[in-house]
């Protein structure tokens, strides 16, 4: 039996010295924020509830016209989940911190360093799409 859910996340950076650095909520087997849309919820309030669960972080930015979808399957109770997470991009320039008892760490890290400790190859895509983004973002401001 298949079965379908849907989870909405989102990428947050905030700029300094001029470089991006992306916020990577540890939880045992992926990097955060993300997490199940509730009922009434759209995709960008439920990325908006979980960065404010899990995080702490309330003042953030969504940056216009960047929307990613990750789809994978995985079994859970001997069921086949068929997984969409819809992904945002968000700004913040607050690096207070108030991690969610599901995590077991957090940071602030460069592009490099995100990739390198992101689990999957879709995820190392997702970054690399949100920092092309955020690139063009800092070079329009000059």
């Amino acid at each position: 039996m298949t079965r379908f859910e849907r989870s909405a996340g989102v990428i947050v950076f905030r700029i300094e010295n001029g470089r991006p650095l992306y916020l990577l909520l540890k939880h045992p087997s992926y990097w955060g924020p993300k997490g199940h849309l509730e009922d009434g919820e759209t995709e960008e309030d439920t990325a908006r509830r979980e960065l404010a669960e899990e995080a702490g972080l309330t003042e953030v930015e969504i940056v216009p016209d960047f929307r990613e979808v990750i789809e994978y399957w995985f079994k859970k109770e001997g069921h086949s989940i068929h997984k969409k997470v819809i992904f945002f991009l968000a700004r913040t320039e607050n690096t207070d911190l108030t991690l969610s008892s599901e995590h077991e760490d957090a940071g602030w890290f460069d592009f490099v360093e995100s990739e390198r400790r992101a689990r999957y190859r879709s995820q190392r895509a997702l970054l690399r799409k949100a920092n092309e983004r955020v690139k063009r973002m800092i070079e329009a401001t000059g």
